[in-house]
């Protein structure tokens, strides 16, 4: 059974072309800010000459190169955990 949303969407195709036009937009702007961080990245590691088992790190002081093993669950040097932890 399919929920009441999707059965609106199916019988109503103006509302299903404005959602499907939206989700587009969205998800086109969500891509192009993962491949900008994802470019940023590759940046720093290529002229910083970051070794194979290092990982690129976003931390509170901007990209920094920390050992992949304790890039793991860090809990208090990214923009993330400190907006989740309060």
């Amino acid at each position: 059974m399919a929920s009441k949303s999707t059965e609106n969407y199916n019988k109503n195709s103006e509302s299903k072309d404005n959602k499907n036009a939206y989700n587009r937009k969205f998800y086109r702007e969500h891509k192009e800010k993962l491949n900008k961080s994802r470019a940023e990245r590759k940046k720093f590691r290529e002229n910083n000459d970051v070794p194979k088992d290092y990982d690129v790190a976003h931390t509170k002081n901007g990209l920094s190169k920390k050992h992949k093993s304790l890039n793991r669950g860090s809990k208090g040097d990214s923009a993330g955990d400190r907006r989740a932890r309060g």
